[in-house]
């Protein structure tokens, strides 16, 4: 049967058997180790060549390297192996490929030796296993057909590193073509190779990618923005970016044809009409046109885009204000400070109100004494508002008017002191502000200067 017996004695039996009994046979294999004649010297080969195997694994027996067949069975012999410095190297052998080792043929019940340079090569090449068929929208960005979005190959590889590379081939389809019935827009052939560190090459794996063709019926086409239930937002002036990229195109499976139909048979053009709305606000009514090149049929579709100014203006007031009232009637008159304003898509009306006084313009005034609010407002063309406000303080700012009796008689007391009440002095004194006066009276430095 091809079976290998050890040294010493081998029982075998066999079975047969007919339905009705069994018949056993046995019998005995007797191998006997060869003693060689002549002597115990070993003989090696001077040099062999030795490639790895699919494990990187190299065979290491005696017999690989000893010339004749004088020797007792190659199993009693070792094997070592050692670099050109004599230093033993191994049991992996796999970071010696390329190089000259020497396998060291050794009788351990002698002690003689014999030493064969061994060649240690690898010349099995990787073995890449392609993915399989892959079918995609013919409206795939060609960057998208590179292996990250694609995917890989499976490499094997037995000792060492590899670099992997591919070359495509890109085919254009007909209309009319036959070799898929039509079916397909374009294909990709890649062919892979793999080159290990050794310099095996692998054998060419072939991918294909094939670009499903499309029809008018499979388009779908970009979203209106206008505010409306179930479209899309409108957008913003400030910030309004109408073009396709943003706002979108006809697409087939989400990829969009414009500007570019990748592999598919489609035209795609579209023009704007731009209306103007309030403030730097417009309505885009864009019209695509889809031609199909192989049926030589069209699709159209107007796509509403409205762009609005939706950010009030900004502004900012100025800081809190105090203020004295007039000489006249108790009341503040003031130019209030402008507020600064901007807006980012149209003009701005501005305009000031508060909590007392009257208000022409800038202008305040009838403000009495209090603590009042100004608050500033600002508008846009389309109806935005912001506003701010200041803390204004109006305090009475003027003396009362004094009026004083030009003279008094007074009668001492027998003591010879005149006990006399400031008030007694005013003769008309008043405040534009009203309330109560406080009246004090101060002698002259000299009391007995009359001049």
């Amino acid at each position: 049967s091809g079976d290998a017996f050890p040294i010493g004695i081998t029982t075998l039996s066999y079975q047969a058997s007919d339905g009705f009994q069994n018949s056993v046979c046995t019998f005995k294999i007797t191998v006997i180790e060869y003693f060689p004649t002549g002597g115990s010297a070993l003989s090696c080969r001077s040099q062999i060549n030795l490639a790895v195997n699919a494990d990187c694994e190299a065979p290491v027996g005696a017999g690989l390297f000893l010339l004749g067949n004088n020797y007792h069975c190659f199993d009693d012999y070792t094997v070592q192996f050692q670099n050109q410095f004599g230093f033993q190297i191994g049991p992996n052998l796999s970071s010696h490929i390329g190089q000259t080792i020497y396998a060291k043929v050794t009788d351990p019940a002698t002690g003689n030796t014999c030493t064969t340079a061994v060649n240690l090569a690898d010349n099995l090449a990787p073995a890449v296993t392609c993915l399989d068929t892959i079918v995609l929208p013919c409206s795939i960005p060609l960057q998208e057909l590179d292996p990250d979005h694609l995917g890989w190959p499976q490499v094997e590889e037995n000792c060492s590193g590899y670099t992997l590379q591919y070359s495509d081939q890109y085919v254009a389809l007909a209309c009319d073509d036959t070799l898929f019935n039509g079916e397909y827009s374009a294909y990709l052939r890649r062919i892979w190779l793999a080159t290990d560190q050794h310099g095996n090459t692998s054998q060419p794996c072939r991918q294909l990618v094939l670009l499903r063709r499309f029809t008018l019926a499979d388009l779908s086409f970009p979203p209106h923005y206008t505010d409306l239930p179930g479209q899309q937002p409108s957008l913003n002036c400030a910030a309004a970016d109408t073009s396709p990229a943003f706002t979108g195109a006809p697409a087939i499976d989400g990829q969009p044809l414009y500007p570019f139909a990748a592999a598919c048979e489609f035209t795609v053009q579209y023009t704007d009409q731009q209306i103007p709305f309030c403030g730097g606000g417009y309505t885009v009514l864009r019209t695509w046109i889809v031609l199909d090149d192989c049926q030589n049929l069209f699709a159209n579709y107007v796509q509403t885009i409205k762009v609005t100014d939706k950010t009030p203006p900004t502004i900012s007031c100025p800081g809190s204000l105090s203020v004295g009232t007039n000489w006249a009637n108790c009341t503040a008159v003031l130019q209030l400070p402008a507020a600064t304003y901007s807006d980012n898509c149209s003009a701005v009306t501005s305009s000031i109100h508060s909590t007392a006084g009257t208000v022409n313009g800038n202008l305040l005034t009838n403000v009495p004494i209090g603590v009042h609010v100004v608050t500033y407002r600002a508008q846009d063309a389309c109806g935005n508002e912001s506003q701010c406000q200041l803390q204004l303080t109006v305090y009475d700012g003027s003396p009362p008017s004094a009026v004083c009796s030009p003279s008094k008689f007074v009668s001492l007391t027998t003591t010879g002191i005149a006990n006399i009440n400031a008030s007694v002095f005013n003769s008309g004194s008043s405040d534009d502000c009203g309330g109560s006066l406080t009246f004090q009276v101060r002698r002259l430095s000299d009391p007995c200067d009359l001049a």
